[in-house]
Parts: C-alpha cells; sequence; structure tokens
C-alpha cells in the first residue's frame, strides 16, 4: 500500500517552486552509502546558472546548494556521484520555454552546442572541471568512481539523436557507455560504447555501490519502439521494457566488460515502466 506523506513539499524552503521552468528538484537524486548524503542536480531553464547542485543530510536537511553555469538551459535530468565529485552531465538537450509560443515541444536535441561532463567537489573547494565529451543524450546516468589512479569512470546510457529530432518525441535507442575522465589534466581519457548490440534504459546499480566501483549495472530491455502510446499525439514514439539485464562493468574470468551477465524477461504481455530495484542477497 502506498500513501502520500506530503504534497508540494519544499523541503524547508530548499526546493524551489518552479514547475514550468524546471529549477525544483532533479528526478534523479543519489544517496552516498557513507556519509547518508542526498544529492540532486537540477536545471533553470530562464535564469543562470542552468544547473544547481543541493546536497541534504539523512533528514532531508539542505547542507549546500552550489550553481554550475552551463552555456545553454540544459535538461540535467540525471546526474552521478563518487567520493570527491558530482557529476553533471552538460549534455545537448535544451530546454528552452520560448519554443511553447511557436506551438513546438520545449525540449530538443542541438548537438550543435556541444557536450561536457563536469565534476563537481563534493567538499566545495575548487570550481567545475569540464571534459568535453562527443555528442548524444544521456538521461540516465548508472554509476561513478575514482579508479586507483584518480580517474573519474562513468557508466550511462547513451544515445545520438538525430540533428532535427525532438528527443522527447521521437525515441531514439540508448547503449551502455563508458569515459574515462583524468581530473588532474581535464583530458577525457576515453569514451566508448561497451556493448552495442542491446538497447537499454533505466539503469541501476546496487545501493552499497553509488560512488564507488560496481561489478555491475542492471537497467531495462528495449524490445520495440511504438508500443502501447503510439496512438496518443504525445510522445509520437514509445518503448516496450520487457526485460531485466545485467551488464559486466569490469572485466573477469568468465564476462569482459560490457558483456551481458544475466537477463530476465517478463512473461507474455508484461512490460515494465521504470528502473529495476536491486536486493544483495546477503
Amino acid at each position: 500500500r502506498v500513501e502520500t506523506v506530503e504534497s508540494f513539499a519544499r523541503l524547508g524552503g530548499a526546493v524551489p517552486p518552479a514547475p514550468i521552468n524546471g529549477g525544483s528538484l532533479g528526478a534523479h537524486g543519489r544517496t552516498d552509502p557513507k556519509t547518508g548524503e542526498r544529492i540532486h542536480a537540477s536545471y533553470n531553464s530562464v535564469d543562470r546558472p542552468y544547473v544547481r547542485v543541493d546536497t541534504f543530510d539523512e533528514g532531508w536537511r539542505l547542507k549546500s546548494s552550489v550553481g554550475v553555469d552551463v552555456p545553454s538551459p540544459v535538461m540535467v535530468h540525471d546526474s552521478a556521484l563518487t567520493e570527491g565529485y558530482v557529476v553533471i552531465l552538460d549534455f545537448p538537450l535544451t530546454i528552452r520555454p520560448r519554443r511553447f509560443l511557436a506551438d513546438s515541444f520545449p525540449v530538443e536535441y542541438e548537438p550543435q552546442n556541444g557536450a561536457r561532463i563536469g565534476l563537481v567537489p563534493r567538499d566545495g573547494g575548487d570550481e567545475t572541471i569540464w571534459f568535453d565529451v562527443e555528442s548524444g543524450v544521456v538521461l540516465h546516468a548508472a554509476n561513478a568512481f575514482e579508479d586507483d589512479e584518480g580517474r573519474v569512470v562513468v557508466h550511462g546510457f547513451k544515445s545520438v539523436p538525430r540533428a532535427d529530432a525532438s528527443y522527447i518525441l521521437e525515441y531514439t535507442p540508448a547503449f551502455l557507455y563508458e569515459w574515462v575522465l583524468d581530473p588532474v589534466t581535464g583530458k577525457t581519457i576515453e569514451e566508448r560504447c561497451l556493448n552495442p548490440d542491446v538497447l537499454v534504459e533505466f539503469p541501476i546499480v546496487e545501493d552499497s555501490c553509488v560512488g564507488r566501483r560496481a561489478g555491475a549495472v542492471y537497467g531495462l530491455v528495449t524490445t520495440s519502439i511504438g508500443g502501447p502510446l503510439l496512438q496518443f499525439s504525445t510522445p509520437q514514439s514509445a518503448v516496450l521494457l520487457d526485460a531485466v539485464i545485467k551488464f559486466a562493468l569490469e572485466d573477469g574470468e568468465a564476462h569482459g566488460k560490457g558483456d551481458v551477465m544475466g537477463r530476465y524477461d517478463l512473461p507474455p504481455g508484461w512490460h515494465m515502466v521504470s528502473e529495476p530495484t536491486v536486493l544483495s542477497k546477503t
């Protein structure tokens, strides 16, 4: 049974009321399994800085709020976390309210704006470190961590829409990607697709692995494009999610990085709508 505890909550004034322009609270937050801090990255499509990082304690009291300036107002739907950084996904999925005036959907893909990944220090110290990456859309991050060499490794599900597409109206398949970033040099060491064969969405790792090295990531498999929403005008295309899949994020004896470690297919006629839930066996 699910009950509403509180509606239109502002968390003691920490969350501004901005339902149209964005800025209320990021859709996907991360909880640090060591400190218990809850961190959200939110966007604002009108006022600079266009991105804001909020850190809450375990009781949802605001500890800090940091503005992150990006060149254009972008839809920051998700972010990732390491022990030292908040990972900002500045990909060119722009959100411009003026498109309403032209009777257009406010969110569109503008690859000419370029794409970057930002590392915001969690200790409030230095400024955001930015890394240029290849264009695309990353709605959902999987996880991130700092390796033994101090580099930041980010995993997420990335898609590359047509240049003239509204990503929300026209679905574009996503695949598992990895980025390796060096905070010392500010260079993107590597960016690659780990599995080009499986269409996926909604990644998740075990809670205890958030911000730390994870051996695997789970996601939902896209089995068709069109789906049950084809009869509606918005979105023009949707997807059916019929299976849970497990990808390896490390090389091992039985699996290489990006390989499928397991898959569970739902019974015929059953579909999923959001992330799976990962429970430890211990």
